[in-house]
């Protein structure tokens, strides 16, 4: 008892065009669960996770890394604070949010190895928290304040 569908050659390309416009649709649909899109309320990090910090600048200050630790270009800070900032840095927590103006943002330039380009973060307070524009988008950070991010004296 076998079942066999007879078509022409034009028939089954017809049929082949349709499952794969089929499985598009499906693709599509299912987007955020295939690639992993992140929704208003997901907490993403700071730093891509993994990422080495090279060096953070501040304008004119700047924190750079020099082997396993830490010195500031102008400022006199110990290691010690210089690590505590580089670590709120690689913690931070940070959710999708909705635009908002950047002309009076405090701008800071992460340099990662391995990366040949700075990451501008513009950071804005507001009466919400802390604000954020990096790559294009905007986010609210969730677990800091923008001293802890920055150098003292900076702001």
């Amino acid at each position: 008892m076998s079942f066999m569908i007879r078509l022409s050659k034009r028939a089954w390309n017809n049929v082949i065009i349709f499952a794969m416009l089929i499985m598009i649709l499906m693709f599509n649909m299912t987007n955020n669960i295939l690639t992993g899109s992140v929704d208003s309320e997901t907490e993403i990090a700071l730093l891509p996770e993994g990422a080495v910090l090279m060096t953070l600048e501040f304008g004119p200050e700047k924190i750079e890394r020099i082997g396993k630790g830490w010195r500031s270009t102008q400022l006199q800070l110990s290691e010690l604070e210089l690590e505590q900032i580089v670590q709120y840095w690689q913690n931070a927590r940070m959710i999708v949010s909705n635009p908002f103006d950047t002309q009076n943002a405090l701008i800071a330039v992460a340099w990662l190895a391995g990366e040949d380009k700075g990451r501008v973060y513009q950071f804005v307070e507001s009466a919400e928290g802390l604000n954020l524009f990096v790559d294009g988008q905007y986010f609210k950070l969730v677990n800091l304040s923008l001293e802890q991010l920055i150098l003292p004296g900076v702001l």
